[in-house]
């Protein structure tokens, strides 16, 4: 027969089992057998397909299952093996069932004996088998099985009895219980066994463990704990503490042992969870790595097979001085199962988490398997491109449709939050000014692809508009900011929205961020520093004439002085800072730090040119604010009396919240008497409202 150039054959084109925990293939009684199972559910399927060449099975056209049998057992399905012309399975429970069929068939003995190869096709016509199971034997007091291994003539069952590790040994014909090896003292939660018979065991392989292994003809038993432990011990023999072969310090996924052409075990390949591999052959011990972590693991000739649920790797061990893998991605994904096929050293079965079941040859590299690549057709391309195009026109108003929804969304959400938006006026010079606006909450996003930043003027009879585009996301973390060029005057005032131009048929949305009127204290700049050194030697008349004597003004020729009175609840410190603060990045970082710092009370600014003093007196608390514009001087105090006026609520004295809090208390207790007084609860109400209203803003 012609060699397959198929690397992956579909065995079953359907399985009911997603997301299987085992697969084994067996051949017994010259039928074909793929037992799958998940939890406490197996599924048994008599198949027929052809064995050929390096061990790629080819499916027939057609009638690939012969027959599928279900079975519940009573608890979740550990392993299955064949031992002596029947299938055994072990159970998470202790119990372990054995399953038989009968099947009669039209067709010569003679026929039937020629079926030598696994998988090969009967040349009679198969009738469906009828199956049953039986519970062959139990562990008594068994609290759960963890692993299990089949022997040359028996079984290794790896549980937990009575609460302590235990590995029970069991031969054929009847499984009768052999010995019981004591595994308390290890306490592991998880653990994996597998044995290999002596008789295979390469000369270079027995170096590797401490006695004589040629006279013995029975099997050697390794056993991985969660901790990372491995031990052995022979099958034939009970023993009361078993020998200690290493200690990976990692959890042990799988046990294997590694055979050359000629039958032989070379290598004993222990796996680790993490993708790490502990190799022991005749030169010593090797720590090798494979791609991945390890879900599932089977090794066919020089080869490991490894599979992470997600991707599947065949690598190949380089028998050289040096061991290393050589590790092929296989194309194949979603592996969670493997078994290696009977009476073959190179076809390997897997399941995949999507229930498909395959049959492929792991020493078979994709590149060695898979055909020259030809272009499709024209046609073909032409399609591929039209469809992609739609595609994209579909995905373009996908995205437009869920920017819209959420654009109405914020939209609708913000307008409900009065005060969600911070906003500030930052002139920057004559004909240019910056509106700074902050989100106070998070959750909100005004995307660039859909919203504009509305700045409008109103003010001295006229109104401008500026729209824009955001130049990025407006968010919790990203200020919104947006320059404008404009010269500003006083009283004129900045109202910012953000608006969203939709489609035809939805109106325009429209998110008020806040207003702001124009004051002197957005249009100051720092001109001088007046030193925070007593000014009793210097008049006023002195200070601006100094200041401007290159650009006296004729028609500011008088001083006009108006005096502010600082509330008592209003630190000295902050009164200047929140005065200029809306001019603060007109003023160097150094005058800033002294005046926030409370080292400077004197701050020479100019407003529209004009140059204005104000002079703060901490221990009369009285500002004093000097310019020969009488008009802008009446205006900054005006700016001046509404910034320390905004800011009252934000310099409540305690005593004031402690007052209020007794005069309420003193109100509850009199109102939840048996009787009352009700002129002392109108005169309580009386001082409290008077105590509230006499620190109220006039």
């Amino acid at each position: 027969m012609n060699e397959s150039p198929n690397l992956l054959q579909q065995v079953l084109g359907w399985n009911s089992l997603k997301h299987p925990q085992g697969i084994k293939a067996l051949k017994l009684d010259g039928k074909s057998i793929i037992c799958i199972w998940k939890e406490n559910n197996i599924v048994i399927h008599e198949i027929s397909l052809d064995f050929i060449g390096r061990g790629i099975l080819n499916r027939t056209p057609k009638d690939d299952v012969i027959n599928k049998n279900n079975f519940t057992l009573s608890s979740r399905v550990v392993n299955l093996y064949n031992l002596d012309d029947s299938i055994f399975a072990v159970v998470n429970d202790g119990i372990i069932y054995s399953f038989q069929s009968s099947r009669e068939n039209t067709g010569s003995e003679t026929q039937s004996m020629e079926i030598d190869d696994m998988f090969s096709s009967p040349t009679y016509i198969s009738l469906p088998s009828t199956w049953k199971e039986n519970i062959t034997t139990k562990i008594d007091c068994c609290d759960h099985t963890l692993s299990a291994c089949q022997l040359t003539n028996g079984l290794a069952v790896l549980a937990r009895v009575e609460g302590h590790l235990s590995l029970l040994v069991y031969s054929v014909p009847h499984l009768s219980l052999h010995f019981i090896l004591d595994l308390r003292k290890y306490n592991s939660q998880e653990a994996v066994v597998s044995s290999c018979a002596i008789s295979s065991l390469a000369p270079s392989l027995k170096k590797n463990f401490q006695e004589q292994l040629e006279v013995l003809d029975t099997d050697i038993v390794v056993v991985g704990l969660h901790s990372g432990l491995v031990l052995w011990f022979f099958a034939n023999t009970p023993v009361k503490t078993p020998s200690i072969l290493c200690n990976t310090h990692q959890r042990v996924q799988a046990i294997h042992w590694l055979r050359d052409p000629c039958g032989l075990n070379t290598h004993l390949i222990i796996v680790l969870s993490s993708g790490r591999v502990v190799i022991y052959a005749g030169q010593g011990v090797t720590n090798l790595s494979l791609p991945d972590s390890v879900h599932a693991s089977m090794c066919l000739r020089n080869c490991v097979v490894s599979s992470n649920l997600s991707d599947c790797y065949t690598n190949e061990l380089q028998l050289e001085e040096e061991l290393t893998f050589k590790s092929v991605l296989l194309p194949v994904k979603g592996v969670c199962a493997m078994s290696e096929v009977p009476e073959s050293d190179s076809s390997l079965i897997v399941a995949t988490i999507h229930g498909s079941v395959y049959c492929f040859n792991p020493t078979i590299t994709p590149s060695e398997s898979s055909t020259q690549f030809m272009l499709p057709d024209q046609s073909i391309l032409d399609s591929m491109l039209v469809q992609t195009q739609e595609l994209g026109k579909i995905y373009k108003q996908l995205n437009q449709e869920n920017e819209t929804t959420k654009a109405v969304s914020a939209a609708m959400a913000a307008n409900g939050f009065p005060d969600l938006f911070q906003l500030a006026v930052k002139v920057t010079s004559d004909n240019e000014f910056i509106v700074v606006a902050k989100l106070k909450k998070s959750g909100f996003s005004f995307s660039p692809e859909i919203w504009m930043s509305c700045v409008e003027i109103v003010g001295n009879n006229k109104r401008e508009t500026f729209v824009k585009k955001l130049s990025k996301d407006f968010s919790f973390d990203f200020e919104l900011m947006e320059r404008t060029n404009y010269s500003l005057a006083i009283g004129e005032v900045v109202i910012v929205e953000l608006v969203a131009f939709l489609e035809h048929k939805h109106p325009i949305l429209a998110v008020v961020v806040g207003k702001i009127e124009i004051d002197p204290c957005h249009l100051m700049s720092s001109q001088t520093l007046v030193s925070s050194a007593p000014r009793n030697q210097e008049t006023l008349g002195e200070i601006l004439r100094d200041l401007n004597k290159e650009t006296e003004n004729p028609s500011h020729s008088q001083e006009c002085k108006v005096v502010v009175n600082i509330p008592n609840h209003f630190a000295i410190n902050s009164c200047l800072p929140t005065i200029i603060q809306d001019s603060q990045h007109r003023i160097s970082e150094e005058d800033w730090n002294k005046i926030s710092g409370g080292k400077k009370f004197n701050v020479q600014v100019s407003v529209l040119g004009i140059p204005t003093l104000l002079q703060l007196e901490p221990s009369s608390r009285i500002l004093t604010i000097s310019c020969r514009d009488v008009p802008l001087c009446y205006k900054v105090k005006e700016s001046v009396l509404k910034r320390l006026q905004n800011s009252e609520t934000k310099h409540i004295p305690e005593s004031l919240v402690l007052d209020i809090q007794a005069l309420y208390q003193s109100f509850e207790i009199e109102s939840l008497r048996d009787k009352p007084d009700i002129q002392s609860l109108e005169e309580i109400r009386q001082k409290l409202r008077s105590t509230i209203s006499a620190h109220l803003p006039i």
